[in-house]
C-alpha cells in the first residue's frame, strides 16, 4: 500500500479515451473490482455474446483503476485488443502465441531485442511487475490465451488479467462474470417508472444524441416509454443492438421500430465508420460468431432456433438432438442463456440470434424435420397432460403449459399449415382446458376458429374433428359473451357429432349448450340437454364429466327455485370433485 500511494499520480496506463459515460452495470463492475483487489484471483473473465458491452465494461474498469488507483495495480492499467489477431487455418500454436505476445508488448511499449525468443523477453520484462492486463476479444484464440495465462501465472508474481471473451478459458484458476444484457422492463411492469431500466436510460441518451428534440412521451407523440420498454425487451437490453436501434427515431416512431426488429434482423444496422466492421450490424455479430463455430455446434444452434421462448433439456434432446454436453457447450459460448425462476431448468436463445438462425434454418435440408418433430412434440405435451388439469397434479400441469405456451402457439400455427389434423384433434380438449382455465377467451375463440375453418376448407370429411372444435369455439364465444353465437357453434358441434355417432364427444356440446340455452331463458331445454350430457358421461364412466354434469344441473334448479334438487345435484357434484 505504501507502493501504491508514493506513485502519486504516476501510475501508467495504457486505454482508449473515454468518450461517454458508461450506463448502469453497478452490480456486474462492483464484483470485478471485488475480484480484482484480490491478488491471488489472477485471471477473471468476462464472458457473454457480441455486442453484449463487455468489452466497455472491461475498459470501465481500467478506467476507474486508473483514475481512482484501485486494486494492488502499482505499474497501471494496459489493454491489449486482440479482434486484429488473424489466425491462418494452418498456424501452428507457436506462431499464434508470438502474435498474442508481439500485441501485449505493444500495449506495454515494451520493445524486443536480441535473439531470445519474444515470449522469454516479455516474461522477464513483467517478471516483478504489478499491472492488470485487458485482454480484449479472446474467443478465437482461446487455445493461445490460455497458454499465455499459464506463462504469466508461473514466471510472474503480480500480473492479474482480465478477459472479455464470447467463451470461457476453462482454466481451473479462472473467475468467470457471465454478462447479460442490461435490465429491461418486462411485459407488464410492476411500477410505471420505465427510466429505472438501464436499457431505457440507454435508449434514451442515444436517442437524445441523435436527434435532440427527443422526448419520450412527448408532444409528437412519436415514442412511449413503452414502445421503448419494448424495443429493449425485444433484443434483451443488448446494448449493441439498442445503439442500432436508436438511429431510426429520426426516421420511425418506437411502435415502427419494433415492429421492424421483429420483422428483420438488418434494422439493426448502422454505417458510422468508427464502429468496427464486426459490431456494425447484429448480423456481422451473428456471423463473427458462426465463424468460430465447429459444423456440429452450427447444426445444433440452427435446430434450436425452431423453439420460441425458451426450451428445457428433455424438448432441446427431442426436437433437436441437442444432448446436456452439446447445451452446456453453447452455453460456455454465449449462444444460449439459462432462464432464472423455473422449476425446471430451462434455456434460450436471445431473440436476434434466433432469428439469424432461423434463416439459416430455411436455407438447411433440415428446416421440414425439425418443425415437424417440434410440432408433434409440443402438442403430444399438451395432450399428456389432460388428466392433469383434471387431477390433483393441475397447478403444476398448468404452470408446466403456460412456460411452453410460445412453444405451443408455433406447434399449433405449424400443424395447422400442413395439415397435421390428427395432432390438432388430440391436442384440442387439453388446450381447450388450458385456456379456459387461465381465462384466455379472446385468444381461444380465435385458434379454435381458425383451426375450425381450416379443417373445413381442406378435410371437411372429419365430422369428429370439426365438431370438437366448433364445441370449444362455442364455449370460448359464450365465455366473450356472445351467447347467440355460441349456441349455434354448439348447436353445430352437435350435429357433426351426432352425425359420427361419437358419444364420448358429444357431451362436451351436451354439457355447455345447457349452460348457454339457460343463459339465455331456456330452462326447460336446458335441462333436457344437461341430463343427456349426465346420462352420456355416466355409460362412459368418466367422473369428471359427471361432475360437470350434475354442476349444471343444480344451477338450472337453482334458477327454477327447486333448492332442494339444486342442493343434491350441488353435493353430487362437490363429492366427486374432492375424490377426483
Amino acid at each position: 500500500r505504501d507502493m501504491i500511494a508514493a506513485a502519486g499520480d504516476k501510475r501508467p496506463f495504457h486505454l482508449p479515451p473515454r468518450e461517454q459515460a458508461i450506463v448502469g452495470r453497478d452490480d456486474e463492475l462492483a464484483a470485478i473490482h471485488e475480484q480484482l483487489a484480490d491478488p491471488d484471483r489472477r485471471l477473471c473473465t468476462l464472458v457473454g455474446p457480441g455486442g453484449i458491452g463487455k468489452t466497455r465494461l472491461a475498459l470501465e474498469t481500467g478506467w476507474r483503476v486508473a483514475a481512482n488507483h484501485m486494486g494492488p495495480f502499482l505499474h497501471g492499467v494496459y489493454f491489449v485488443p486482440l479482434a486484429g489477431v488473424a489466425i491462418a487455418t494452418q498456424q501452428l500454436p507457436a506462431g499464434v502465441i508470438t502474435q498474442l505476445v508481439t500485441a501485449v508488448a505493444e500495449s506495454l511499449d515494451f520493445t524486443f531485442s536480441g535473439p531470445r525468443p519474444p515470449e522469454q523477453q516479455l516474461m522477464q520484462y513483467l517478471r516483478h511487475k504489478s499491472l492488470l492486463l485487458i485482454l480484449d476479444n479472446c474467443e478465437h484464440l482461446i487455445d493461445a490465451v490460455r497458454d499465455l495465462a499459464q506463462m504469466l501465472f508461473a514466471q510472474t508474481e503480480q500480473v492479474q488479467l482480465l478477459v472479455t471473451s464470447r467463451e470461457r478459458l476453462h482454466m481451473g484458476t479462472e473467475w468467470m462474470l457471465a454478462i447479460d444484457g442490461l435490465p429491461y422492463p418486462p411485459p407488464t411492469p410492476a411500477d410505471l417508472d420505465l427510466e429505472q431500466y438501464s436499457a431505457v436510460q440507454l435508449f434514451m441518451q442515444r436517442a437524445q444524441q441523435v436527434d435532440a428534440g427527443f422526448v419520450p412521451n412527448g408532444e409528437n407523440g412519436r415514442c412511449g416509454f413503452t414502445d421503448i420498454g419494448r424495443i429493449c425487451r425485444m433484443v434483451r437490453g443488448i446494448p449493441l443492438a439498442i445503439e442500432l436501434a436508436v438511429p431510426w427515431v429520426r426516421l420511425l416512431t418506437c411502435r415502427e421500430i419494433a415492429q421492424e426488429i421483429e420483422q428483420n434482423l438488418d434494422a439493426l444496422t448502422t454505417g458510422m465508420a468508427h464502429v468496427p466492421a464486426r459490431h456494425r450490424s447484429m448480423r456481422a455479430v451473428f456471423e463473427h460468431s458462426w465463424s468460430l463455430l465447429a459444423d456440429s455446434e452450427r447444426q445444433m444452434v440452427v435446430r434450436l432456433s425452431v423453439f420460441r421462448g425458451g426450451f428445457d433439456r428433455q424438448a432441446a434432446e427431442s426436437v433437436a438432438g441437442a444432448s446436456l454436453a452439446q447445451l452446456a457447450v453453447l452455453l460456455d459460448k454465449s449462444l444460449v442463456y439459462r432462464l432464472d425462476g423455473n422449476s425446471v431448468v430451462r434455456y434460450q436463445m436471445q431473440e436476434v440470434l434466433r432469428q439469424y438462425a432461423a434463416e439459416k434454418l430455411a436455407d438447411s435440408a433440415a428446416e421440414t424435420a425439425v418443425f415437424h418433430q417440434h410440432s408433434h412434440y409440443y402438442l403430444e405435451f399438451v395432450t399428456r397432460r389432460s388428466a392433469d388439469l383434471r387431477g390433483q397434479r393441475q397447478p403444476e400441469a398448468l404452470d408446466e403449459i403456460r412456460h411452453e405456451i410460445e412453444n405451443i402457439r408455433a406447434a399449433w400455427q405449424y400443424a395447422l399449415d400442413h395439415d397435421l389434423f390428427d395432432l390438432i384433434n388430440e391436442a384440442t380438449d387439453t388446450l381447450a382446458l388450458f385456456y379456459y382455465m387461465r381465462s384466455w377467451a379472446a385468444e381461444g375463440i380465435t385458434l379454435f376458429a381458425q383451426a375450425a375453418e381450416r379443417l373445413a376448407a381442406r378435410q371437411p370429411s372429419q365430422p369428429i374433428a370439426l365438431g370438437k372444435l366448433r364445441a370449444r369455439q362455442g364455449w370460448f364465444a359464450f365465455l366473450k359473451g356472445e351467447h347467440v353465437a355460441a349456441q349455434s357453434l354448439l348447436q353445430q358441434s352437435l350435429d357433426h357429432l351426432r352425425t359420427a355417432d361419437a358419444t364420448d364427444e358429444i357431451v362436451y356440446p351436451l354439457n355447455f349448450l345447457a349452460v348457454v340455452t339457460y343463459t339465455l331463458g331456456d330452462y326447460e331445454a336446458a335441462y333436457q340437454l344437461a341430463t343427456e350430457g349426465l346420462r352420456l358421461s355416466e355409460q362412459l364412466d368418466d367422473p369428471y364429466r359427471i361432475a360437470i354434469a350434475n354442476n349444471i344441473l343444480s344451477q338450472i334448479a337453482y334458477l327454477q327455485e327447486d333448492y332442494d334438487a339444486a342442493a343434491q345435484f350441488c353435493e353430487t357434484s362437490l363429492d366427486i370433485e374432492r375424490r377426483i
